[in-house]
């Protein structure tokens, strides 16, 4: 299990919804990406190791932005440009990025399976895939004086794909064949807004800090399938299937932490108190004499509430030159429900 951060923050995604996520990510607008094999408590104990991507921030006094414009060439072309946008002096610092990509990509597989000496499994699949993904960022940092800053952030993705596929399975058992096709369309639409307000103040000379954070984090998707499915033996008969999958995954978050160095080592302390609404309905509908009926044992309308508050407490301290002691404590109180309204 691997948790994800971006720029020491949750994610909120997890399996294709986060790889929609990353690979939507320019290189060019990452600073580093840091491995935590064994995070402290002051992370969410979501179990696991942590990866977190620190995006670049602007570090140059001044205008300054770049241009980058990337293709990728197979079957089709695929344009991918970006451009960074950045102002700072001493005081502000602005900084922007935006992020296009325009994509199509072709599939294509065979397999021939031999089952036994009298039957024979033959399967073809192939397809197109199309994405367009915007991607933008907008920051701005404010030192109010020496040890005071404030700022903000938005950014987010807005992602439309499109997959057309036909997908065929062909078994042959002692000279008799039986024959599936199925064509199926996806179109999906993915909107994914995030903001962030936060203050920060050093306290002194040892640079021991307070840090506020409030976060909001929304994560919408439409999703509309279409799939024809085909059996042929002695006749045919066609199946005709298609859903609309809409859902939302709204995320409230503030958090104070406290970083304490001392002569003997650092501590750190801090509380966070989460909110998360997501809704899910999905549809399913079938073709019964040329009017789509709903298949009420595949839809479903779904609601889940969550409030989760926590409080953490560390102390890291470094033991000769080889040996770094770390111990943590960290305790958290969940309040869900949930509720399923059905098909």
């Amino acid at each position: 299990t691997v948790t994800v951060l971006i720029d020491g923050k949750l994610s909120n995604l997890s399996g294709e919804e986060l790889k929609n996520m990353l690979s939507s990510m320019q290189g060019a607008t990452i600073e580093k990406v840091e491995i935590l094999p064994n995070p402290s408590s002051k992370y969410d104990a979501t179990g696991g190791s942590v990866i977190n991507i620190k995006l670049l921030r602007n570090k140059k006094s001044g205008i300054n932005g770049s241009v980058t414009a990337n293709t990728q060439i197979g079957k089709f072309a695929s344009f991918i440009p970006g451009m960074t946008l950045n102002y700072k002096n001493k005081s502000v610092n602005i900084y922007s990025s935006y992020n296009y990509e325009n994509s199509n990509q072709y599939f294509n597989s065979n397999s021939n399976q031999t089952l036994s000496s009298a039957s024979n499994l033959i399967q073809s699949e192939n397809g197109e895939i199309s994405k367009e993904i915007h991607d933008y960022r907008l920051g701005v940092d404010y030192d109010i004086n020496k040890r005071n800053t404030v700022g903000f952030l938005l950014k987010g993705m807005n992602n439309e794909s499109e997959v057309a596929g036909y997908n065929s399975i062909n078994l042959s058992n002692s000279g008799i064949s039986n024959l599936s096709e199925l064509n199926n369309k996806i179109n999906s639409k993915v909107f994914n807004p995030a903001a962030n307000i936060y203050y920060k103040a050093v306290l002194d000379s040892l640079q021991r800090t307070v840090t506020v954070n409030l976060d909001y984090f929304e994560y919408g998707k439409k999703n509309r399938e279409n799939f024809q499915t085909r059996y042929i033996s002695d006749n045919f008969q066609d199946n005709f299937l298609r859903d609309f999958a809409d859902g939302t995954n709204k995320v409230y978050s503030a958090a104070i932490d406290v970083e304490y160095p001392t002569k003997s080592g650092k501590f750190e302390f801090g509380l966070k108190s989460t909110n998360t609404k997501s809704e899910n309905n999905i549809l399913w509908e079938n073709l019964v004499n040329d009017s789509w009926i709903n298949d009420t044992s595949k839809s479903n309308h779904f609601i889940y509430k969550e409030n989760i508050n926590a409080g953490y407490l560390s102390y890291d301290r470094a033991i000769g030159d080889n040996w770094q002691m770390t111990v943590g404590l960290r305790g958290e109180h969940t309040n869900s429900n949930g509720d399923l309204i059905g098909g």
